[in-house]
């Protein structure tokens, strides 16, 4: 078979060199880039949500048949020349004026509400205004664009147009777009077509030499089970393109090139089984190939799922060339859909053209409205092999035709129905989660890098999967981290990071700011939006504030199943009325056009960068209709992960938010991660009361689980509206916008670059930032401000300088009892104002009391619970440290409250800072986890504790690379703790995998990479240790202390 697409393929390309028929290839590339323009202009103003690629789908088959079915009369029309010109001169046309429509388009949209937009009607009628025309166009061109001095058949045109259409697309996607821009590659094929049109018009005088085309051959009468057969393999040819895009999406960020690559792949696809089927001497020869193709393919997808896992790797891992890594993920991607594209041609040669976008559009949609979210990737890929080999088999058996010839072929056809249909239960498959794990995790990249087998990859971290939920954008994963963190991929890309349990691990601190700058920055915000469902982190942190009315916009209903429950795990979320609490299923830009009430917040949490879901989300014409959205002193926060992305992306984006906002501000709230703000009001972000607002119970509560004080916020770094202006005329960038595209095809290709992309960044705002603490205006210099903030600075000095000494922080409150006390001023009726103790000193005072009250030779757990109250509200120098005593008087109690000090040392152990180098406190949670079989009621929770926390013990032990030790004795004993709990928790871990799913090989994985990295380097540490400790010490002074030893550092 591939010797004779390979002989079919060369008498193609010799033909098309020998009939030199370059009008038809001209037009072809140049409606490839056309209809690239066409399609981006589309998505860059209502996105790819599924009620947006069901209009674009309906729509364009709607079009593309109807001028198939007319196709007879246009054969018959007079002047073919003059239809040509006709064909091209619109084109240019409505290339050029293309942006022209979008005003009246969004005034349509602003007559909906959006329940009525939750429908795909209304954007099938919006694909139909905006694309009519360019499909018509494309589906009449090789129709009337008929070669002159050459004699041609209907299936020669058609397979010579989609070879060069599909060269058009990759032509505009890969190069073009990227390299100058996509406004300027509509004008210029505008300006290519026009040049067409004169010289063919110039031409059409002059005698042309006489063509003969062949009619279209009829179409064989079909049994009734062949037509069955032939429409059912189209309906698959649709659903496996569905499956092309979502297979795609697991290796590579689901970008616009990589969609207009997989469109480019199957229309190559298409024509070459057009090139094919031309020489065939049976229709039904036809549509068993595409049988045998379709059932190959999904076979292979499922067989080889690992190869293609290990490709990608590879080029991630080593190519650092963008081009050649676009390169190598093109021909990735063409292998993946060039296929598909060829069984669809191959089966469309025995029925009527005009049918085929019909049914392969049903079968598109068919698997995007209903297949994938309910039986799933893996068994439609199976369904589809099944029901290829069962025609196969059926039409085999009713022709009586068995394949003939010697033994070896026989048993090799017995050998390929086997594979396809029982192979993929004897491997291991589709599994997305792998290829989240393995493709974008840095931990696996890092271990892949330095010689790790495949296999381990996804097991470098305490990382566990508990689902895969399959959305109509994608694929999403839900991952197990410290041991009650839950961590939602989108596709492989990770799209939020929440706690499931506050009070033992942390909220990640960029999705609480998100909500609670904006929300603390307006004065008293009644109505808020939320764009994008995230993992619920947003919409938790509104539901803590007193905001009477929250609306949550999100396009794809499994993320807002996946938000439901992970709110449902919070106490608040069952006492929140139907009238607070909104969720929308709509697509973001969709709903800041529809026609709707104003909003004094929106929160945007846009698609990850290189995806082609956000290309709506950062043009000049969506932050207008932001703008329009909001109040008079509304704001509008958009969060973005500038970790993958440059200074001059960074500068664009900036440049276009100045274009629709009178003040826009960026304020950096984590590593990589920054917020860009921006109101149209007067009062702009310097707004009176703020440093009470940050001080009010329900902003310190929320903060507080993420282990922050309201004076954190303060401090975040943020670049001003004046500073912004000075970068931007330093930098001079372009502004993006649904026209230009300029960051629908650039941002993706920054993403790729291998680059110190945070540090460009830095250095660009370097000189321009300043603290979020100016926008309180002169109250923030005031003594009280500095000391809280002096306050967090001693915390993170203690917890890195005394990692182990939980009790050092009492001489801080003590000293700041008696050197800086606080006072307030108390007016009494009548008499002179007097000083009292500031309440937080008088909390801090009677919190040293309780402290001592515990501190007794036979603590209560009562005593102990009193002190443990003192957690909340949050302050600075007490509710992180009071975990460590409360945990170390539990450990002397009798009876030993097990589970309550087990909490407490959670807590002390997630809620540190990264730098933290204390193993101690870690050591007694991991022995009690593992000696306790009853601490948790649940074994996978238990589980999963003890993973994160040999996890966090390796990177503790990692930290202590750079301190040398001052003392041999302590480092050894606290060796000899860490090896016994290691081995404790591995030998517990290893009677509990098989509860939480994980297979024996996914076990071994996990095991002999803690053996490698953690327990086999204590050992040789220890080993290295003790007998230099041994020979200083002596025999009667084994107490001997070796100070500064830089050998004691752990290799």
């Amino acid at each position: 078979m591939l010797r004779d697409f390979a002989q079919h393929m060369l008498r193609f390309l010799r033909a098309q060199i020998q009939t030199r028929n370059w009008t038809l290839i001209l037009s072809a590339l140049l409606v490839g880039v056309y209809l690239t323009c066409c399609v981006h202009h589309y998505v860059a103003n209502f996105g790819l949500s599924r009620n947006a690629l069901t209009g674009l789908l309906v729509a364009a088959t709607a079009i593309i048949s109807i001028v198939l079915v007319l196709r007879s009369k246009l054969e018959r029309f007079r002047s073919r020349q003059q239809a040509f010109l006709a064909v091209h001169g619109l084109f240019a046309a409505w290339t050029i004026s293309v942006a022209w429509i979008d005003q009246p388009l969004w005034w349509f949209i602003g007559q909906f509400e959006w329940t009525q937009l939750q429908s795909p009607v209304a954007l099938i009628a919006v694909a139909t205004i905006s694309l009519s025309v360019p499909l018509a166009l494309a589906a009449t061109l090789p129709i009337v664009c008929v070669p002159n001095g050459a004699t041609v058949s209907p299936a020669s045109t058609r397979a010579t147009y989609f070879a060069w259409l599909s060269a058009g697309v990759g032509l505009a996607v890969l190069l073009l777009a990227p390299a100058i821009g996509i406004e300027v590659t509509r004008i210029t094929g505008a300006l290519c077509g026009i040049g067409i049109f004169f010289v063919v018009a110039l031409r059409s005088s002059e005698a042309s030499k006489s063509t003969q085309q062949h009619s279209e051959p009829a179409t064989a009468q079909l049994t009734r089970f062949s037509a069955i057969a032939i429409y059912a393999t189209l309906f698959a040819g649709g659903v496996a393109i569905s499956l092309t895009n979502r297979i795609t999406e697991q290796f590579l960020p689901a970008s616009e090139w990589a969609y207009g690559t997989i469109i480019a792949s199957m229309m190559f696809g298409y024509g070459m089984a057009w090139m094919w089927v031309w020489k065939e001497a049976s229709q039904h020869e036809a549509w068993r190939a595409a049988s045998w193709t379709l059932s190959c393919w999904s076979a292979a997808i499922a067989l080889g799922f690992g190869l293609l896992l290990q490709v990608s790797l590879l080029l991630n891992a080593y190519v650092s060339q963008v081009w050649l890594l676009v390169v190598g993920r093109a021909l990735l991607i063409a292998a993946l859909a060039t296929p598909v594209g060829f069984a669809i041609g191959r089966a469309g040669r025995s029925i009527r053209v005009w049918s085929i976008p019909l049914i392969v559009c049903g079968g598109t949609l068919a698997d995007r409205w209903y297949l994938l979210q309910t039986i799933g990737v893996t068994w439609t890929l199976l369904g589809i092999s099944w029901l290829a080999v069962a025609f196969i088999v059926s039409t085999q058996i009713q022709a009586r035709s068995w394949p003939i010839g010697s033994r070896k072929l026989q048993g090799a056809w017995v050998f390929a129905l086997l594979a396809i249909t029982v192979g993929p239960f004897f491997v291991d498959g589709y599994q997305p989660s792998r290829a989240a794990k393995v493709l974008f995790d840095t931990n696996a990249f890092a271990a892949f890098r330095t010689g790790s087998e495949m296999w381990k990859l996804p097991f470098y971290d305490e990382g566990r999967c508990l689902q895969t939920v399959e959305g109509t954008r994608g694929t999403y994963s839900l991952w197990s981290y410290r041991g009650s963190q839950l961590q939602v991929r989108e596709s492989g890309i990770p799209k939020s990071l929440l706690s499931r349990n506050p009070d033992l691990s942390p909220q990640f601190a960029a999705e609480l700011t998100h909500a609670i700058v904006p929300l603390a920055l307006h004065q008293s915000p009644r109505k808020v939006l939320i764009l994008g469902a995230t993992g619920g982190v947003q919409v938790a942190s509104c539901l803590a504030s007193p905001v009477p009315e929250i609306a949550c916009v999100e396009s794809d209903p499994a993320l807002i199943d996946i938000c439901k429950q992970t709110l449902s795990q919070h106490a608040y979320w069952s006492g929140y009325s139907q009238s607070q609490l909104e969720f929308v299923c709509l697509d973001p830009s969709l709903a800041v056009g529809a026609k709707r009430q104003r909003f004094d917040i929106i929160i945007d949490s846009p698609e990850h960068s290189s995806r082609i879901h956000s290309s709506p989300s950062f043009t000049k014409e969506y932050y207008q209709r932001v703008s329009r959205t909001l109040n008079e002193d509304g704001l509008y926060c958009q969060q973005f992960a500038f970790v993958d992305v440059g200074a001059t992306t960074m500068s664009e984006i900036l440049a276009t938010l100045t274009t629709a906002f009178g003040q826009v501000a960026a304020v950096e709230t984590a590593p990589g991660t920054i917020l860009f703000l921006a109101t149209n009001s007067d009062q702009g972000f310097e707004r009176q009361n703020l440093l009470a607002r940050l001080q009010a119970a329900h902003v310190r509560s929320i903060l507080a689980t993420a282990g922050w004080d309201w004076s954190t916020l303060l401090n975040l770094p943020t670049c001003e509206q004046f500073h912004i202006a000075q970068v931007l005329e330093r930098k001079s960038p372009t502004v993006n916008s649904t026209s230009n595209g300029r960051l629908a095809f650039r941002m993706p290709v920054d993403v790729m670059r291998w680059g110190a992309k945070r540090e460009e960044v830095h250095q660009m705002l370097a000189n321009n930032s300043t603290r979020l603490l100016q926008w309180a205006g002169d109250v923030g210099t005031n003594q009280y401000i500095q000391n809280r903030l002096k306050e967090q600075r001693s915390k993170q000095r203690l917890v890195t300088v005394y990692p182990d000494e939980h009790w050092r922080y009492r001489a801080t409150i003590k000293d700041q009892l008696k050197k800086r006390p606080k006072t307030v001023i108390q007016h009494v009726n009548h008499e002179p104002a007097k000083r009292k103790r500031h309440p937080e000193d008088e909390r801090r005072m009677n919190y040293l009391k309780a402290l001592g009250n515990a501190s007794n030779p036979k603590p209560k757990l009562e005593e102990l619970q009193a002190v443990a109250e003192f957690q909340h509200p949050y302050d600075p120098l007490i509710s992180y440290f009071l975990h460590g005593e409360v945990a170390h008087i539990a450990a002397h109690t009798k009876p030993q409250p097990i589970k309550f000090e087990l909490t407490h040392r959670l807590y002390k152990v997630y809620f540190s800072s990264s730098s933290d180098r204390s193993v101690r406190n870690l050591v007694a949670a991991l022995k009690l986890l593992a000696k306790n079989p009853d601490v948790l009621a649940d074994e996978t929770e238990r589980f999963d504790h003890m993973n994160a926390l040999l996890q966090m013990l390796l990177i503790r032990w990692n930290n202590r690379r750079a301190i040398a030790p001052s003392s041999s004795q302590i480092v050894l004993q606290d060796l000899e703790q860490s090896i016994s709990a290691t081995e404790l928790a591995l030998e517990s871990m290893s009677e509990l995998h098989a509860s939480t799913g994980l297979s024996d090989k996914d076990w071994e994985a996990r095991e002999s990479i803690m053996e490698k990295r953690l327990l086999r380097p204590l050992r040789t540490h220890r080993g290295r240790i003790l007998p230099e400790h041994l020979k200083r010490s002596g025999k009667k002074k084994s107490h001997t202390l070796i100070q500064g030893r830089k050998d004691y550092a752990l290799p």
